[in-house]
């Protein structure tokens, strides 16, 4: 069974020895001593099948010089010329007389060893355990250099790009290049909780269908330790054994990827060789860089997100909004800010605030803004009305409010300033409206006031004649006329307020009044007609001037009832007058 943590295998396996010989017999022997020893012997029998044997990488190669088709020197020659071969350590072992020059010779060729037949077992088994320790040797030396490109490798790719699932490619492929494992893989949790995502892959291409290694990722997952073994086609706990078959793998590593005893995937490899157990370790360094980089990565991009969501914000707020550093130079100057100042930001940033909100700025609003309170959280000034000052010069009436915030121990500041323009013209219309308002009630009850001492109407009057009913239904015609009349008017002192073009409004105001008062109009019948006029003039116009003509419509209402009043006060004291039958000209 594989092994949890840093543990090792309990029985290494034996070392793989390829042993090449014509001579059935001698060949048969050499094998039956090797295997006493323990090892693992395949044996062949041309320089065909030893160069076909040695691409599975056996510990060491016995080679006979003398072979039927190739000698022992060339195919020495041919493994040593091969970079996947080179570093098998070859023992030749020769039955025929060996002359100096054809030791040379042979180690020449690249051979470990040189030795001759007949050969006592003692110093063969000698000999091989000789060749076979400084293999493993060089290979621990040259797995420690691999193992240190592996872990800067993915050091780099970890602190490279934002793209999590290339960064992660990199350190599988890496993976694969520098241990020469057949497949590496790290998983991530799925949105679905239970499921995992194959976030990144390298090696044998068909270990990535079919989903078939998630559930050797979920139990690493729910195991959350390490899990190892050089015994893969025998442990049904790390993989399909048909896949593991098909495809000559035989060791396995598995690791949870934790931080904090979180979960945030699973990294695992699969090799055709034994794992040696520094090369475990090297994997598990690298599976805990692995996992401080992706919640590193994931942290930079909710950072990013929020980066983003916040400039839109900064950017899109209506108001103006000023950052500056604690001595007032500015950082950061939005868009409105550039709108509503005329300062382009380019040359903003970087100078003082004083040079954008000068004097005028009030008392209440310090020069650097509100000073963080004691606990270092964040402080503000009251909101405060000041005339500011346009980069033209010009004025505009403004509130000012500033936040301060602790920053690396120092204070930063946020300026919002808003343009209160459009508030205080809506507050001196409402005020000039409430103000009509109050005017048209009070000359409503005059009027009414002035009907009382004209008395009461005599018996046999109908109520049409002293007003109970409109005048746009008693007299329609002359409601008509009266409402063309206004509309005029309303051009007139447009006209005359915009392009000082003088209209004598007033007087004609006068005769209008004179004509309603005759007709016996009533206060109502003034703001239906007011309220036509207006109707008939902001059917076709654009909002801007529809209100300049409400405006001027209210004015010319006040005024209008004003005259109302001054002709039925005089009419009261004059006898009163009657609303007669047919509209008269005056």
């Amino acid at each position: 069974m594989g092994q949890t943590g840093g543990a090792t295998d309990p029985e290494p396996p034996a070392a793989d020895i390829l042993l090449v010989d014509d001579n059935d017999d001698g060949r048969e022997s050499l094998a039956f001593l090797l295997r006493g020893e323990g090892f693992r012997v395949r044996e062949g029998r041309t320089g065909a099948e030893a160069l076909r044997a040695a691409a599975g990488l056996p510990d060491l190669i016995i080679l006979d010089v003398v072979l039927p088709d190739l000698n022992g020197f060339e195919v020495c020659r041919r493994i040593k010329a091969n970079a996947a071969t080179s570093t098998i350590p070859v023992l030749y072992l020769s039955g025929t007389r060996v002359r100096g020059e054809d030791k040379s010779h042979g180690l020449e060729m690249g051979a470990e060893g040189y030795l001759t037949k007949p050969v006592e077992p003692p110093e063969l088994i000698a000999t091989v355990k000789s060749l076979l320790r400084l293999h493993r040797t060089e290979q621990a030396y040259a797995r420690q250099a691999s193992h240190a490109r592996l872990t800067a490798d993915v050091v780099v790719a970890l602190n490279q790009g934002d793209d999590l699932p290339a960064t992660l490619g990199q350190c599988v492929g890496a993976v694969v290049r520098h241990v020469g494992v057949a497949f590496a893989g790290i998983w991530t949790p799925a949105a679905r909780e239970g499921d995992w995502d194959l976030a990144a892959a390298a090696g044998v291409a068909d270990a990535l269908g079919e989903g078939g290694l998630v559930p050797v990722v979920a139990r690493l997952s729910r195991d959350r330790r390490p899990y190892w073994t050089n015994r893969a086609i025998d442990d049904a706990g790390v993989g399909d054994s048909a896949w593991i078959m098909r495809t000559g793998v035989t060791a396995f590593a598995g690791f949870p990827l934790l931080v904090e005893e979180r979960v945030v995937g699973v990294f695992a490899v699969y090799g055709r060789h034994a794992l040696a157990e520094d090369t475990y370790a090297a994997l598990g360094v690298v599976a805990d860089a692995i996992a401080l980089g992706i919640e590193r990565k994931r942290a930079d991009a909710v950072r990013r997100e929020s980066e983003a969501r916040k400039t839109a914000m900064f950017e899109s707020a209506p108001d103006a909004i000023i950052a500056t550093d604690e001595v007032g130079r500015v950082v950061e100057f939005n868009a409105a800010a550039e709108r509503l100042l005329g300062h382009p930001r380019a040359r903003v940033v970087g100078s003082q605030l004083t040079d954008l909100i000068p004097s005028t700025a009030p008392e209440t609003a310090p020069r650097h803004g509100a000073a963080p309170a004691a606990n270092g959280t964040a402080g503000a000034t009251p909101r405060t009305e000041f005339p500011a000052r346009r980069a033209d010069g010009s004025e505009f009436p403004a509130e000012l409010s500033v936040v301060s915030t602790p920053a690396g121990g120092r204070p930063a500041f946020t300026w919002f300033l808003r343009d209160l323009s459009e508030r205080k013209r809506a507050e001196q219309a409402e005020g000039a409206t409430r103000a009509q308002a109050e005017r048209i009630e009070q000359l409503e009850l005059e009027m009414k006031g002035l009907e009382r001492l004209a008395g009461p109407p005599p018996a046999a009057a109908t109520a049409q004649a002293f007003g109970a009913v409109s005048l746009r239904e008693s007299h329609p015609d002359l409601f008509g006329e009266t409402v063309g009349r206004y509309a005029r008017l309303l051009d007139d002192a447009l006209e005359q307020r915009q392009y000082k073009v003088t209209h004598n409004v007033s007087e004609e105001l006068r005769r209008l009044s004179d004509r309603l008062g005759f007709a016996r109009a009533g206060p109502r019948d003034v703001v239906d007609l007011y309220t036509a006029a207006l109707k008939e003039k902001t059917a076709e116009v654009l909002p801007t001037k529809a209100r300049a003509y409400a405006e001027e419509g209210r004015l010319l209402l006040v005024e209008l009832m004003g005259h109302l009043v001054s002709y039925y006060r005089a009419a009261s004291l004059g006898g009163g007058q009657s609303r007669p039958a047919s509209s008269p000209a005056i």
